[in-house]
């Protein structure tokens, strides 16, 4: 179960993982998760030694919201938004397919 520091963690540690696996990360940079409300999710450090904040977001799959509220408002219940068994590498694949799409 994800509660309180693993979750905030898990939370930012995600998108900096497929960030990293991305051809838009710099060769040889090294990033920093940072949990708290400072306007930024990591520290990216650069080969040169510059360092950069970055605040991480996703797209928005609008038709799968639309279909959870509906759930939600028929039925009472919706179905968790993660209910595959999809690898991390399946997971960061897909995100940024959707995300190249949008």
């Amino acid at each position: 179960m994800k509660k309180g520091r693993f979750k905030e963690f898990i939370e930012e540690y995600i998108p900096a993982y497929i960030f990293s696996k991305s051809v838009y990360f710099p060769e040889n940079a090294q990033i920093k998760i940072i949990i708290g409300n400072q306007g930024y999710d990591a520290l990216m450090k650069l080969e040169d030694g510059l360092i950069e904040k970055l605040e991480f977001t996703s797209y928005i799959d609008g038709p799968r919201e639309v279909e959870i509220a509906k759930s939600l408002n028929e039925k009472g219940i919706w179905r968790t938004r993660l209910s595959s068994l999809d690898t991390l590498e399946e997971r960061r694949k897909h995100f940024l397919e959707e995300t190249k799409k949008h």
